[in-house]
């Protein structure tokens, strides 16, 4: 029995390394600018279904994609290892296809760092950005991304997803426990190895924070506050909005999604031209 499709649905062939590559999304067509969303590493499109019902997101376009290797786009290997820049390469492809235009770019934690390198290059077309605890320097590798960095694994990878999904799932952190649940659902071993160590080498070797700052769009940084990043007074220095939903995390759209989507909506609302 095949099974259901959810609603908005669709996949989406793009150009890819010098193939296709079948990409799933979810896609809702609308009269007003697009969101795209960048999902977090160990995360899916499914992340953004609550902007489905987002009464002020009614006319919208709204564009979530599955990562190469993550969710329903798999097959995505051809002998290379996958990274940042394969993602925003994705992204760059859909928004073609879908002809999309006047984009509010959304991303979360590698997402947020994919949704960073796609506004600074695109800076025409975005006319927003949101940053939720996406990587902006070296202390964002501490949840797991430098601890695989660090490591060589040698055909134990199995045996570290197994061990990190039980490790986030007694977590006392919102949300991370759910994350936890569908980990070795979400991403392939390999593509998770693949993207901790491209992060890293971002985080540790390229000015993001600085990047993000010299953004022309209006930015926001989203935030959990438990804990709170330390570079959020810094960033607010700079003259960079900053969001702090509460009773969350790292993860605030899947402990605290009401309050999430309210901290989107206000910023949109404000930066309303």
């Amino acid at each position: 029995m095949t099974a259901a499709v959810p609603p908005d649905h669709r996949v989406v062939s793009v150009a890819a390394r010098g193939g296709r590559l079948e990409v799933s999304c979810r896609y809702r067509p609308g009269v007003g600018e697009a969101l795209v969303y960048f999902h977090g590493l160990g995360s899916t499109s499914g992340d953004f279904l609550g902007a489905w019902n987002v009464p002020e997101w009614s006319n919208h376009a709204l564009l979530a994609f599955d990562a190469p290797a993550c969710g329903a786009t798999r097959g995505y290997r051809a002998g290379l290892p996958l990274g940042v820049d394969d993602i925003v390469r994705v992204a760059e492809a859909l928004v073609a296809e879908l002809r999309l235009d006047g984009l509010t770019v959304i991303g979360h934690s590698l997402g947020g760092l994919a949704g960073l390198l796609f506004a600074s290059r695109h800076q025409a077309s975005v006319g927003r950005f949101v940053n939720v605890e996406g990587n902006l320097g070296p202390e964002d590798c501490a949840l797991y991304s430098r601890r695989v960095f660090q490591e060589r694994f040698l055909g134990r990878e199995d045996a570290f997803m197994t061990a990190l999904a039980e490790e986030l799932r007694a977590s006392t952190e919102p949300g991370l426990p759910e994350v936890a649940s569908s980990l070795r659902r979400n991403v392939e071993d390999a593509a998770f190895f693949d993207y901790c160590r491209s992060i890293v080498a971002y985080s540790d070797g390229y000015p993001l924070m600085d990047t993000f700052v010299a953004l022309r769009m209006p930015r926001i940084y989203v935030h959990g506050a438990e804990p709170a990043p330390p570079y959020v007074a810094d960033l607010i220095g700079r003259g960079v909005s900053c969001a702090a939903v509460p009773a969350s995390g790292h993860f605030p759209v899947a402990s605290n999604p009401a309050r999430y989507y309210a901290a989107l909506v206000d910023f949109m609302h404000e930066t309303a031209s």
